[in-house]
């Protein structure tokens, strides 16, 4: 990973629903839950839990999906963040919030968190049994995404393009290990 960066995000209108977005989010949030949210999904913690859940479900071929884009995300990111350098919001960006916990030591853009949540999510939510697991990992990924702009940790516009690297990254997942042809019941 690069170090801290001191790049700043270019003026203009950008910038400006940027900060007005991350304003409104620490404003309507407290401290302490984006800030667990961020902390337990540090190391891909979630989507280990989610593959040996998966695994004991039966669930081998998500289960495979989801690590390879879990690595697969984890590439693209440590790729990006050195290309673009992007500076991680300040405290003045948001509104007197100090960014949680130990500083990152790398570029805003894209978000880590975010693309492997959403990566894992895209690449194993069709094969899936059962609806509800689906429906909580996507919850899962919308909180992560949510958390790091909340902890002042990520630009809105870093978790946007995180999102959308995240989702190509897990359907293209889904392309090297295709679903299943034999139909499976789903779970009660």
């Amino acid at each position: 990973m690069s170090c801290t960066s001191t790049r700043n995000p270019p003026d203009g209108v950008p910038t400006l629903i940027d900060r007005g977005v991350l304003r409104a989010v620490v404003a309507s949030t407290g401290r302490r839950a984006p800030v667990v949210v961020s902390s337990l999904s540090n190391h891909q913690k979630p989507w280990l839990a989610a593959t040996v859940v998966l695994l004991v479900l039966g669930e081998r071929r998500a289960a495979a999906r989801g690590l390879m884009a879990v690595a697969a995300a984890g590439a693209v990111n440590g790729v990006l963040k050195n290309l673009v350098d992007r500076r991680r919001p300040q405290t003045s960006d948001s509104a007197g919030r100090a960014p949680s916990g130990d500083p990152p030591h790398s570029a805003s853009f894209p978000s880590g968190h975010t693309i492997t949540a959403v990566a894992f999510t895209a690449a194993v939510t069709d094969e899936l049994r059962h609806p509800l697991l689906a429906a909580a990992l996507a919850s899962m990924a919308a909180a992560i995404g949510l958390a790091r702009v909340a902890a002042v940790r990520h630009w809105p516009t870093d978790i946007a393009g995180s999102v959308v690297i995240g989702a190509v990254g897990g359907l293209a997942t889904r392309r090297l290990v295709p679903a299943s042809r034999v139909p499976r019941p789903p779970l009660p």
